[in-house]
């Protein structure tokens, strides 16, 4: 058994590799086509600046208890390596042994709706069970993210494992719901 995925691997479309500080510049303009074409408002570099993404590859950020060795931070390219559309960030062995989270999954707006999404997470959770033998993922969702949401639902995340967040409803309310997917 692995206690991590390759630092870098393919699926038929994309290589995937662990993150480098030469693509923090790439990483940012894809976060911010993001963010500028949701309904999450403005953002600004200033707030995923050059600092957030070193901090990302040098000390992220863990979860309860955890380990910098168990945070993988991998940058998505096309086949050629010539273009970086995305980032993921996981979590080996939170919040059990035999489960990974994935902290975060970004892809470019202009590369969504292309299949490209469903064939990294497709291989990701095939490499998580067979290679790293895990028995599970987690993720959370907001609540009003709809489209996130029937993503992974998509994907096989259709397990509640907890909810967190507001109590009651209301327009500038929020419920975070963690999903999960058994292998």
């Amino acid at each position: 058994m692995n206690e991590r995925l390759d630092s870098t691997w393919k699926t038929k479309q994309l290589q995937l590799r662990d993150m480098l500080k030469e693509d923090i510049s790439d990483l940012q303009n894809c976060l911010l086509q993001l963010f500028n074409q949701s309904d999450w408002g403005e953002v600004s570099l200033e707030v995923y600046d050059q600092k957030y993404f070193e901090q990302l590859i040098e000390s992220p950020s863990l979860p309860p208890e955890g380990h910098r060795y168990q945070v993988q931070n991998q940058t998505l390219l096309t086949q050629a390596g010539s273009r970086i559309i995305g980032w993921y960030e996981l979590y080996h062995g939170y919040p059990s042994v035999d489960t990974a989270w994935i902290g975060s999954f970004f892809i470019r707006p202009d590369f969504q709706g292309k299949g490209f999404g469903k064939e990294i997470i497709s291989g990701l959770l095939n490499k998580l069970e067979k290679d790293v033998k895990y028995h599970a993922a987690q993720l959370a969702v907001y609540s009003r993210n709809w489209k996130a949401l029937r993503f992974w639902h998509q994907m096989g995340f259709d397990r509640i494992a907890r909810l967190s967040g507001d109590s009651d409803f209301g327009a500038d309310k929020n419920l975070k719901i963690c999903l999960e997917n058994r292998f």
